[in-house]
């Protein structure tokens, strides 16, 4: 987009990321990646309930082995990512 900015009509100081759930987790690392690579700033990141670690090492975890749908089969697969 930087590159391209002109032809686009933004302001290549001004680029924002963002998502939702996986897509929020998908930017959070894009912007991270982005960062590592000193690549061009984004100026802001908008995460709407991100999944930022999936290890479920939490207090309420163990809570949640039947709730929303999740189960341990699903909680193992997450710990394996």
């Amino acid at each position: 987009m930087v590159e391209h900015a002109q032809k686009l009509g933004i302001d290549p100081d001004r680029i924002a990321v963002g998502g939702d759930s996986a897509g929020a987790g998908m930017a959070a690392g894009m912007v991270l990646h982005n960062r590592d690579a000193k690549g061009p700033a984004i100026a802001l990141q908008l995460l709407i309930y991100p999944m930022l670690d999936n290890l479920h090492n939490t207090p309420s975890g163990p809570l949640r082995t039947t709730l929303f749908g999740t189960d341990k089969p699903r909680l193992m697969l997450g710990k394996c990512i």
